[in-house]
């Protein structure tokens, strides 16, 4: 390549070291990564140069962050600037113009945004016919008797989740998870209470409750190049979900499968929005039917993108050949089968349920064909605190898995 590329990552989690991953095994870079507090994942590793920056999520410390980091930029240096979580993405968006000086900013369009609203984004697939849950918004604390109705028309136990995200997760109150099954009115009511006493300022949706375990649950990761065409996609069935309250839905265990027909309306979909990027959308699966629904849309890059990595779509490659070397991508699937977890293989095998996906999580494993984004021969060997690090995660995986699913298996 005629240009070197700098990858600068916004974050601090899986997710980001995960982008480090992939852009060292691509080019052998090292990423300069910013974010509010310094977590473990991002700690003592040879592939990110990790700066701590509080209030960084403020638009304007952002700016000044980025914006002193751009005055030490050498020539020759394309600065790729990647977010890795929503509140990232969502001031990207905002600020892609001004940043675009500087940076490369593989972002969607500003057309993108309404969709950080989970209930504008269901509105947009039910104008595409692509299926999602029933689902009511309410956005003030509802009379007990609407609680009462809306528990009849949906059936209990319902999902209570908010409706952004990003504003959600600034107001924090006692008991706060990241999204809620209520199993009757005085849960819902409970729940509810506590949102809106937070000064939460959004709506609040009440979503019909789909069938099934942790199995049922989907991860769809597409990529649409400059032109707009969708070029990968990807798909992987949870094995198992993280179920600590802050971490729900977090996937934990992940095979590879087959792209699920949703895909094609759910890529329609963000072609009337001129999307550009990765996409990352979750999915779940009726057990009784077998009809899957789309719950949520990612505008990026979700915590378990490493698993793209491992079956060979390296995510940081894709950028790179589409955006900096421009070259005309292929159109292709992920079909490497492989497991992709972040805790010890013997909490998957001991508490996922005993499928078919499960017995290949068990070869898979024997085969070698096992992708966890922590263990890294080359980063363990290079510091002992980062070995030290991956042990304690390793250890408290299994003990919280012990403590909220001891009664899944």
């Amino acid at each position: 390549m005629s240009e070197s590329i700098q990858p600068v990552l916004l974050g601090a989690d899986l997710n980001c070291y995960s982008m480090a991953r992939a852009f060292f095994a691509a080019y052998g870079t090292p990423s300069v990564a910013y974010g509010q507090v310094a977590l473990g994942a991002t700690q003592h590793s040879r592939y990110i140069q990790f700066t701590e920056v509080p209030s960084l999520g403020k638009r304007e410390v952002l700016l000044s962050c980025l914006a002193k980091y751009a005055k030490r930029l050498g020539r020759g240096t394309r600065a790729i600037l990647i977010p890795c979580t929503d509140e990232y993405t969502r001031l990207l968006i905002e600020e892609r113009e001004r940043l675009s000086a500087a940076f490369l900013v593989p972002v969607p369009p500003a057309s993108v945004l309404p969709l950080f609203e989970k209930d504008a984004f269901y509105a947009a697939c039910q104008a595409q016919g692509i299926p999602y849950p029933e689902t009511l918004a309410v956005s003030s604390m509802p009379s007990l008797f609407a609680i009462r109705e809306a528990g009849e028309r949906l059936g209990y136990p319902f999902i209570i989740k908010p409706s952004s995200s990003v504003d959600y997760w600034h107001h924090p109150f006692a008991g706060m998870e990241k999204v809620y099954l209520a199993h009757n009115k005085n849960e819902a009511e409970c729940v509810l209470a506590g949102i809106f006493g937070s000064g939460y300022p959004g709506r609040v949706l009440l979503q019909r409750y789909i069938a099934g375990g942790d199995s049922a649950g989907y991860v769809l990761t597409v990529y649409i190049d400059r032109h707009g065409v969708p070029r990968m996609r990807a798909c992987g069935r949870a094995l198992l979900e993280e179920h600590t309250p802050c971490g729900k839905g977090n996937y934990a265990a992940l095979v590879t499968v087959p792209i699920p027909p949703i895909a094609e309306p759910l890529c329609r979909l963000l072609a009337t929005v001129d999307y550009r990027g990765f996409a990352n959308f979750d999915l779940r699966q009726d057990e009784r039917d077998g009809r899957f629904y789309v719950l949520e849309l990612n505008p990026r890059l979700g915590r378990s993108n490493y698993f793209l990595t491992a079956g060979g779509k390296n995510p940081a490659a894709l950028l790179a050949e589409d955006l900096v070397q421009q070259k005309q991508l292929k159109n292709e699937d992920m079909c490497q089968q492989i497991l992709f977890r972040t805790i010890p293989f013997s909490t998957v095998w001991h508490y996922a349920e005993q499928d078919e996906d499960a017995l290949l999580a068990r070869q898979l494993h024997k085969n070698g064909q096992d992708a966890c984004p922590f263990y890294d021969k080359q980063d363990l060997a290079a510091n002992p605190l980062r070995a030290l690090y991956v042990w304690e995660h390793m250890r408290r995986q299994k003990q919280k898995f012990h403590h909220y699913c001891a009664r899944m298996r």
